[in-house]
């Protein structure tokens, strides 16, 4: 009798396993560092939290329930749905300069899509940074302060996770963008009163205000302007990341199928009064 209610508690578990393995992947650290962490404010591969690991110990703000899709996280579009930095005045509101690196799938790429924004909100028309994309008319938008807006062209219509990094440097009066590692824009600007930074939105943006929609992952943030070695072996390095991350998922995905076939195997042994370990004994 025991040997029956063994089995089937076996077989609720390994059910239990079965429907659970997408989840508890999900859940799992899986998540990889930089290859260069100098002036680093934080970094959130936003795999499965919006947690930071590597820079500052600081989490995201996100104000809905949150929902992981393609290695990163899925935000809607919806008005309140956007990520923040918290208390972003007291960590970088001084700082001349800056990158932004990430990469997105947008849902939406007929249209100009913002990812960051960084400013002074009673300035909404002039951040210190921003960067909005259009997959479909192939080009990343950068605005500064100083009425500073330019483009730069990327591959148009790709659906593969697009790899962006902007700076600006607010003291030598440059800023740039690369896209898949490569420099494909530059802008100089002549120097005006500095303002400072009170929010760092991500997936909205102001001037018109909108959310992004799409998938958006691999989050960094540093307080100096990457060189252009550093930003190509930045996308090197995060296109890498995914690539392995997508294969630890799979492999631990597949264990927790598997165990749990066994284990459903032994459940129904048990329940049919057989003891899986003397079948062994036996075969061999």
């Amino acid at each position: 009798m025991k040997l029956r209610i063994y089995g089937g508690l076996l077989l609720l578990l390994s059910f239990g396993l079965g429907f659970n393995a997408k989840p508890l992947t999900n859940k799992a650290p899986l998540g990889s560092g930089l290859p260069f962490e100098n002036g680093l404010i934080a970094y959130y591969p936003l795999f499965n939290s919006v947690k930071s690991i590597a820079g500052e110990d600081t989490n995201l703000v996100y104000h809905r329930n949150q929902v992981y899709r393609d290695l990163g996280i899925y935000l809607s579009g919806q008005p309140d749905d956007y990520l923040e930095f918290g208390d972003w005045y007291a960590k970088s509101s001084e700082n001349k300069k800056q990158t932004v690196s990430f990469w997105v799938i947008p849902a939406l790429q007929d249209r100009l899509q913002p990812i960051i924004w960084d400013g002074h909100l009673e300035r909404a028309r002039s951040p210190r940074q921003s960067v909005w994309v259009n997959i479909a008319r192939g080009f990343v938008h950068h605005s500064l302060y100083f009425s500073v807006h330019y483009n730069g062209a990327i591959n148009p219509g790709t659906t593969a996770p697009t790899f962006v990094t902007a700076t600006v440097d607010y003291e030598a009066g440059q800023s740039q963008i690369f896209f898949d590692g490569q420099l494909i824009a530059s802008e100089s600007f002549e120097l005006g009163r500095y303002e400072k930074a009170n929010h760092f939105y991500v997936g909205k943006g102001l001037e018109p205000d909108s959310q992004f929609e799409g998938t958006l992952g691999g989050l960094g943030i540093w307080n100096r302007a990457l060189s252009v070695e550093e930003a190509n072996e930045l996308y090197l390095h995060q296109v890498t990341g995914l690539t392995n991350l997508k294969s630890r998922k799979q492999i631990m995905m597949g264990s927790f199928y598997l165990a749990s076939l066994i284990g459903a195997y032994l459940g129904i042994l048990m329940l049919l009064g057989k003891r899986p370990w003397e079948i062994k004994w036996q075969l061999e």
